[in-house]
Formats: C-alpha cells, structure tokens, sequence
C-alpha cells in the first residue's frame, strides 16, 4: 500500500480497500497488528479479528492512515498491517508514505 504525498507541510489521511484471501487451513482467525511510527495513525476493519470458515474464502478490510508530522526532512515513511492466526502464523502487508514520485514497480 503506497500513499503519494502532494504537500510534505500539512497532514495527510488516506485510505484504501483490499481484497485478502484465506491461504491457511479452514476455519483460520487472524488478528490485525499495525506497527507504525508515531507520527502515523494507521487502522484498519474488520479491527481485530479476520474469522475464514474455508479455504481460498475472499474477504475485504479497509484501512486508513494519517500522518500528522511535516515531512520536509523525510522522503519515505513505512509502516505494516500484519495478520497473525493462532499458530503464529504472519501474512504481512507493507505501508509506504512518501512525498516524492517513486518508480513504478517500487
């Protein structure tokens, strides 16, 4: 998930919806962990429980960040949604912010 920022000198809140899949076993409940800097507020929906009843079920999360902190100085922020199920299991999505045009493909 990348958020393009246009002014590095005011906050910033975007938000994005992403479709996840059930790769694990049937009946797998994952727990949402965002570990972001403090100058970044991200949550995401469902907040903390994601519950598949079976294998390759689809299911949608929305999330939004916002970033408060002037960004003069800072060209990339990062941040992460992890998904970790009972058995410590990890499906990690990262989070960029940055207030510069990056590469496609990055």
């Amino acid at each position: 998930m990348n958020v393009q920022v246009e002014n590095p000198h005011s906050s910033t809140t975007a938000a994005f919806i992403r479709t996840v899949t059930n790769v694990g076993p049937e009946k797998s409940t994952y727990k949402a962990v965002v570990k972001a800097p403090m100058d970044v507020k991200a949550t995401v929906t469902p907040d903390t429980i994601l519950v598949f009843n079976k294998a390759n079920e689809k299911k949608k999360i929305q999330g939004e960040g916002t970033r408060s902190t002037n960004m003069d100085d800072t060209l990339v922020l990062s941040a992460s949604l992890e998904w970790i199920d009972s058995n410590n299991h990890k499906v990690k999505s990262p989070i960029v912010i940055s207030n510069m045009v990056l590469p496609i493909g990055i």
